[in-house]
């Protein structure tokens, strides 16, 4: 495996508004300055971020050495999401360059309260 999305959970409902998506990524190849992470479904990004932090429990069962930064957290929005599930996708996207192929996917449920029509 080469990368989890521990959030969302699977089916869980969330909010497309403001959700957050969080795992880990093998960071093999070795991430290179700028390199980012991101959140995508339907064609479009929805979030990014170019942090990534320690993952102990990772770096243990993956045998990755310690100080290894496989773990990350990014904000997520998804406006045009309706009321059906959507599959997020996590991608690697080099400094400068596009996003690769997906790395991870999880399906999100959208809430069934739309607050930018229903206050």
């Amino acid at each position: 495996m080469s990368a989890c999305l521990d959030a969302p959970v699977a089916g869980a409902p969330l909010d497309p508004l403001g959700f957050v998506v969080r795992g880990w990524v093998r960071p093999e190849p070795p991430f290179a300055p700028g390199e980012g992470l991101e959140a995508w479904a339907d064609g479009v990004c929805l979030g990014r971020t170019l942090t990534r932090y320690e993952r102990p429990d990772v770096n243990r069962a993956l045998a990755l050495p310690a100080g290894t930064a496989c773990g990350f957290a990014l904000a997520a929005h998804h406006p045009g999401a309706g009321a059906a599930p959507f599959t997020i996708e996590l991608r690697r996207r080099p400094a400068g360059g596009d996003a690769g192929p997906p790395r991870a996917r999880v399906t999100g449920t959208p809430i069934p309260r739309d607050y930018r029509r229903n206050h």
